[in-house]
């Protein structure tokens, strides 16, 4: 599972964790998938006029809850040739061409919820972001408080293989569109953090600038570069937040059973050649 960045942070990844639950239902060439997610996104991050990582000072970790709903386009779909292995008088196998390998895309419509935290250097302890207004939000001249919610949208492929007719393993590789640019916490400019300071704490102000005050600045005639003061690029809200991930896992599909079958008693197997 990757999270993608707006183009002025760069980030280093740590290991992350998600859980998968899911329903099928198919129907011919077609499938209804419903599942629901759990994962944690962390990283370190730096802005991106750093001229040296060392100026990092902060980890941060969100955490992902989803459900979506997608329709499953199998465009190859296994074969599992007839169902008794049946085979003529010469030994050639009768009915369809046994295929173990599907293929199969998809597209679909969900929701999500995220809680985006860094972890306090002083302490180690983890603490939630949005309440802090690191942007300024709720100030004035400053963003409105962001949602921790939204839509999302599922589109990706994935590669099936089947043990048998009931039993397979997947891999699957898929890209949730979303409509925000805060699941990070970071989306517009740098606000003014004494402001913040005065209205949210020293630990917003912190978290609101976690740099190591190491990158350079300089005064060119009347102008003074300073990459955080208020008013410079924190992150690029017309580029909206995004996440990969890659599946590996094992499907059941209920075998379909014509009406009174296997119902006691002995069965009889009627072939014709």
């Amino acid at each position: 599972l990757r999270q993608y960045e707006s183009q002025n942070h760069v980030e280093h990844n740590c290991p992350r964790h998600s859980y998968d639950n899911t329903i099928h239902i198919d129907a011919m060439d077609t499938s209804l998938h419903a599942n629901a997610t759990t994962a944690r996104i962390c990283k370190c991050k730096y802005a991106r006029h750093s001229y040296d990582s060392t100026n990092c000072n902060t980890a941060t970790n969100q955490t992902v809850h989803n459900t979506a709903t997608t329709i499953e386009f199998h465009i190859i779909k296994e074969k599992y040739g007839n169902l008794y292995n049946l085979k003529s008088n010469l030994g050639k196998k009768l009915g369809l061409k046994k295929v173990n390998v599907g293929f199969y895309t998809f597209f679909g419509l969900g929701g999500f919820y995220f809680n985006p935290q860094a972890q306090n250097p002083s302490n180690g302890m983890w603490v939630d972001l949005a309440p802090l207004g690191t942007e300024g939000q709720g100030l004035e001249g400053g963003p409105e408080p962001y949602k921790k919610y939204g839509v999302i949208v599922p589109v990706g492929f994935g590669l099936r293989y089947g043990l048998s007719r009931e039993w397979g393993i997947k891999l699957e590789l898929a890209h949730r569109f979303t409509f925000t640019d805060y699941i990070d916490d970071v989306s517009t400019v740098y606000y003014d953090n004494d402001a913040i300071a005065n209205a949210y704490g020293s630990q917003a102000a912190y978290f609101a600038n976690p740099t190591l005050n190491i990158i350079p600045t300089y005064t060119d005639g009347s102008y003074e570069y300073n990459p955080t003061k208020a008013g410079m690029q924190r992150g690029d809200p017309t580029d909206r937040d995004g996440y990969m991930y890659a599946v590996l896992g094992v499907y059941y599909r209920p075998r379909a059973t014509a009406k009174g079958r296997y119902r006691g008693g002995s069965r009889r197997i009627k072939a014709s050649f």
